[in-house]
């Protein structure tokens, strides 16, 4: 079968969502207490593997198809290896996507799982799909991956902690502390990195995943799943993990404020092959723009600005 670019979501922090929320409450499912359970978020670059009912197997970076000769970071070289065992994954109809972090040394820097002994392909859920590319299942349960990456060399990021409650019909003060108290430890110190490779040092932070049973899907996920950063991987300059939105007193501010160097290197990994080369201007400062538009809009809007004058100030600033 054919098999299309499927991208994996792009989810918001805690106050977008919260925004989200207020403006349109139905994905709630008229229940605003979402039970969470949280995955270690690793500094790396997204990756897929796509599994036909036929056996074909195709590789995909975030924004696109990637093989051994158009390669990201070496992740179609390093899975096109192991190619029978993803097929053995094959479903009776449609495709699987498996859906993971490629992490390691070379892949990014300054945190701990850049020490690791070998670069590493880190699965947090599973997509499938019918004949139609309809979605049928959404898996992030670590021990249902774990059974069915068994064949695999792929790892599995398990749960982190014992999970949260968040009442999204409340003012979010002490769900909001819990979770940067979590986020800071896991900053500290990087549990993943030191479970699977007893290196020490920085983590990034964590990936909530709605699972009370009203909550569960993939479109739940991308509407109601958060990620909360430590302070050296946030891409706009909020005091906390999970803190209210900054308000900026004009276009200079929102600048500053969303132009962090994590934003920036992120550009540079995700626009640029990890090359800071003037050739690559264009491609950075496109990226730039796609992502603050993407995801500082509560920001644009706590601050009044217009939007494509934002943008636009914040790309003259990177």
């Amino acid at each position: 079968m054919s098999l299309p670019f499927t991208p994996w979501a792009s989810i918001g922090q805690m106050h977008h969502v919260h925004a989200g929320i207020v403006d349109d409450p139905a994905p709630l499912n008229g229940n605003p207490v979402v039970t969470y359970g949280a995955k270690v978020k690793l500094h790396g670059a997204n990756a897929s593997i796509l599994v036909g009912h036929d056996g074909r197997v195709r590789y995909q970076s975030r924004s696109r198809f990637v093989t051994p000769e158009s390669d990201n970071s070496g992740f179609a070289a390093w899975a096109s290896g192991f190619e029978p065992a993803w097929a053995t994954m094959r479903p009776d109809a449609g495709y699987v996507m498996i859906c993971g972090e490629w992490c390691g040394p070379g892949v990014q820097k300054g945190v701990a799982i850049s020490s690791a002994t070998e670069k590493f392909f880190a699965v947090f859920a599973i997509r499938t799909f019918d004949a139609d590319g309809k979605d049928v299942s959404f898996i992030s349960n670590t021990f249902d991956l774990s059974f069915l990456l068994r064949r695999s060399p792929a790892r599995v990021i398990p749960w982190h902690g014992s999970g949260i409650r968040v009442d999204w019909s409340g003012d979010l003060s002490a769900e909001s502390a819990e979770i940067n108290a979590i986020v800071a430890s896991v900053e500290a110190e990087c549990p993943i990195a030191k479970s699977w490779f007893s290196v020490s040092g920085i983590g990034e932070g964590l990936v909530y995943y709605p699972l009370s049973p009203e909550h569960l899907g993939y479109k739940n996920f991308e509407s109601i799943g958060f990620k909360a950063k430590g302070a050296l991987h946030r891409t706009a300059g909020i005091k906390a993990p999970c803190a209210p939105v900054e308000v900026a007193k004009n276009l200079s501010a929102f600048a500053d404020l969303v132009c962090t160097p994590a934003r920036v290197e992120q550009g540079i990994t995700e626009a640029c092959g990890g090359s800071a080369d003037a050739k690559n201007t264009c491609h950075f400062l496109k990226w730039i723009a796609a992502d603050i538009h993407k995801e500082c809009q509560p920001e644009i809007n706590a601050a009044g600005l217009d939007a494509r004058a934002a943008v636009k100030a914040a790309c003259g600033l990177a």
